[in-house]
Protein backbone atom coordinates (compact mmCIF):
# COMPACT_ATOMS: atom_id res chain seq x y z
CA UNK A 1 0.00 0.00 0.00
CA UNK A 2 2.77 2.36 0.90
CA UNK A 3 4.81 3.73 -2.33
CA UNK A 4 7.70 5.94 -2.89
CA UNK A 5 5.24 9.26 -2.14
CA UNK A 6 3.87 8.26 1.12
CA UNK A 7 4.48 10.46 4.31
CA UNK A 8 4.98 8.26 7.30
CA UNK A 9 3.83 9.42 10.74
CA UNK A 10 4.44 8.30 15.03
CA UNK A 11 1.57 8.18 16.60
CA UNK A 12 1.64 9.07 20.28
CA UNK A 13 -1.75 8.29 22.17
CA UNK A 14 -3.11 9.23 25.71
CA UNK A 15 -6.74 8.10 27.06
CA UNK A 16 -8.26 9.06 29.56
CA UNK A 17 -9.36 6.98 33.11
CA UNK A 18 -12.94 6.80 31.51
CA UNK A 19 -11.45 5.57 28.33
CA UNK A 20 -9.56 2.72 30.43
CA UNK A 21 -12.83 1.83 31.86
CA UNK A 22 -14.23 1.16 28.73
CA UNK A 23 -11.73 -0.66 27.06
CA UNK A 24 -11.53 -2.58 30.34
CA UNK A 25 -15.07 -2.92 30.32
CA UNK A 26 -15.36 -4.13 26.43
CA UNK A 27 -12.29 -7.08 26.93
CA UNK A 28 -14.62 -8.10 30.50
CA UNK A 29 -17.96 -8.47 28.46
CA UNK A 30 -16.50 -9.81 25.39
CA UNK A 31 -16.38 -13.48 24.88
CA UNK A 32 -12.89 -13.66 23.14
CA UNK A 33 -12.00 -10.21 22.72
CA UNK A 34 -9.34 -9.69 20.18
CA UNK A 35 -6.41 -6.92 18.70
CA UNK A 36 -8.38 -7.11 15.27
CA UNK A 37 -11.77 -6.21 17.13
CA UNK A 38 -9.95 -3.23 18.49
CA UNK A 39 -8.50 -1.74 15.55
CA UNK A 40 -11.22 -2.64 13.25
CA UNK A 41 -12.61 1.15 13.65
CA UNK A 42 -9.11 2.72 13.77
CA UNK A 43 -8.67 0.75 10.39
CA UNK A 44 -11.97 2.04 9.12
CA UNK A 45 -11.32 5.92 9.95
CA UNK A 46 -7.52 5.47 8.64
CA UNK A 47 -9.12 4.58 5.53
CA UNK A 48 -11.02 7.19 4.91
CA UNK A 49 -8.42 9.47 5.37
CA UNK A 50 -6.46 7.23 3.30
CA UNK A 51 -3.89 6.08 5.92
CA UNK A 52 -2.86 2.64 6.76
CA UNK A 53 -1.12 0.91 9.74
CA UNK A 54 2.59 0.33 9.02
CA UNK A 55 3.69 -2.67 8.88
CA UNK A 56 7.28 -2.89 10.18
CA UNK A 57 9.86 -5.82 9.38
CA UNK A 58 12.47 -5.92 12.04
CA UNK A 59 14.31 -8.18 10.75
CA UNK A 60 11.26 -10.62 9.41
CA UNK A 61 9.61 -10.21 12.60
CA UNK A 62 6.33 -8.97 11.10
CA UNK A 63 5.52 -6.44 13.50
CA UNK A 64 1.93 -4.90 12.49
CA UNK A 65 -0.20 -2.90 14.45
CA UNK A 66 -0.47 -0.56 17.07
CA UNK A 67 1.66 -1.14 20.55
CA UNK A 68 -0.02 -0.55 24.00
CA UNK A 69 2.91 1.24 26.53
CA UNK A 70 3.60 1.03 30.07
CA UNK A 71 5.18 4.65 29.65
CA UNK A 72 3.81 7.98 29.21
CA UNK A 73 1.78 6.96 26.30
CA UNK A 74 -0.49 4.84 25.98
CA UNK A 75 -0.52 3.66 22.13
CA UNK A 76 2.24 3.93 20.10
CA UNK A 77 1.62 3.15 15.80
CA UNK A 78 3.22 4.38 12.89
CA UNK A 79 0.99 5.13 10.55
CA UNK A 80 0.84 6.33 6.60
CA UNK A 81 -0.91 8.83 4.97
CA UNK A 82 -0.63 10.22 1.49
CA UNK A 83 0.01 13.72 2.60
CA UNK A 84 0.15 15.97 5.89
CA UNK A 85 -3.49 17.27 5.32
CA UNK A 86 -4.93 13.79 5.40
CA UNK A 87 -2.48 13.17 8.68
CA UNK A 88 -3.90 15.84 9.99
CA UNK A 89 -7.80 14.94 9.52
CA UNK A 90 -6.93 11.82 11.32
CA UNK A 91 -5.19 13.51 14.71
CA UNK A 92 -8.35 16.12 14.46
CA UNK A 93 -10.59 13.27 14.08
CA UNK A 94 -8.88 11.38 17.30
CA UNK A 95 -8.48 14.29 19.21
CA UNK A 96 -12.14 15.26 19.03
CA UNK A 97 -12.86 12.10 20.95
CA UNK A 98 -13.79 12.59 24.63
CA UNK A 99 -11.37 9.47 25.56
CA UNK A 100 -8.52 10.93 24.43
CA UNK A 101 -6.33 12.50 26.56
CA UNK A 102 -3.45 13.69 24.22
CA UNK A 103 -2.28 12.80 20.67
CA UNK A 104 1.12 13.62 19.10
CA UNK A 105 1.51 12.70 15.36
CA UNK A 106 5.05 13.40 14.75
CA UNK A 107 6.27 12.94 10.88
CA UNK A 108 9.03 10.40 10.50
CA UNK A 109 11.83 10.31 7.44
CA UNK A 110 13.61 7.49 6.13
CA UNK A 111 17.23 7.52 7.49
CA UNK A 112 18.49 7.97 3.88
CA UNK A 113 17.00 11.02 4.05
CA UNK A 114 18.26 12.54 6.99
CA UNK A 115 21.47 11.50 6.12
CA UNK A 116 20.92 13.39 3.37
CA UNK A 117 19.23 16.65 4.93
CA UNK A 118 22.30 16.45 7.81
CA UNK A 119 24.40 16.90 4.90
CA UNK A 120 22.78 20.20 3.76
CA UNK A 121 22.73 21.33 7.51
CA UNK A 122 26.71 20.64 7.60
CA UNK A 123 27.38 22.51 3.76
CA UNK A 124 24.77 25.25 4.56
CA UNK A 125 26.35 26.27 8.04
CA UNK A 126 30.08 26.04 6.48
CA UNK A 127 29.10 28.20 3.99
CA UNK A 128 30.73 31.40 3.05
CA UNK A 129 27.08 32.70 1.54
CA UNK A 130 24.88 32.06 4.49
CA UNK A 131 27.97 32.30 7.54
CA UNK A 132 25.33 30.83 10.29
CA UNK A 133 27.10 30.51 13.69
CA UNK A 134 24.18 30.56 16.68
CA UNK A 135 25.55 32.00 20.04
CA UNK A 136 26.84 29.53 22.51
CA UNK A 137 30.28 29.07 20.25
CA UNK A 138 33.07 30.68 21.81
CA UNK A 139 33.33 34.17 19.65
CA UNK A 140 30.11 33.19 17.65
CA UNK A 141 27.97 36.06 19.12
CA UNK A 142 24.32 37.41 17.96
Amino acid sequence: MADNLSQFYLVQLSYTANAWFDLAEWARATEKPSAEERLGPVERLLKYFGGWIAKVDCDHNQIKGKFVGIGQDDLVAILGFPSHKQALGFKIAVAAEPGVKSIALNPLLPMEEAVHAMRDAGNARTSKETSYAAPGRRGSGP
